[in-house]
């Protein structure tokens, strides 16, 4: 089973023409969620260059840097932690993003 919180996404869950995604969320219930533009090119930029990656013929949508095998979420999790450090953000995690979206989108 595939949910968004662990970072299982594949790649047919993205739509970029309609900038949306698919996942398996509470109530085990498929939802269809939108993005932004910003984000859309971003995914755009991200596929293309995961494209060139080893383990590309994965279905997964996010690949771990080394080896050919999906991010798990742990790895989700350091890779937030790590990027918030360089931005000088303390305690960066995915969580932190969750009422600014819902606020955005409602």
């Amino acid at each position: 089973m595939r949910t968004a919180c662990d970072g299982d996404l594949a790649l047919d869950d993205i739509d970029l023409a309609t900038e949306s995604v698919r996942f398996h969320g509470e109530g085990a219930k498929d939802r269809r969620v939108r993005f932004g533009p910003k984000t859309a090119r971003a995914l755009s930029r991200y596929i293309r260059a995961r494209a060139t990656h080893r383990g590309n013929e994965l279905p997964h949508l996010w690949l771990a840097d080394r080896g050919g095998r999906r991010l798990a979420p742990n790895g989700i999790k350091i890779m937030l932690r790590r990027l918030g450090e360089k931005a000088g953000i303390a305690r960066l995690h995915a969580h932190r993003w969750r009422h600014s979206y819902a606020h955005e989108w409602k």
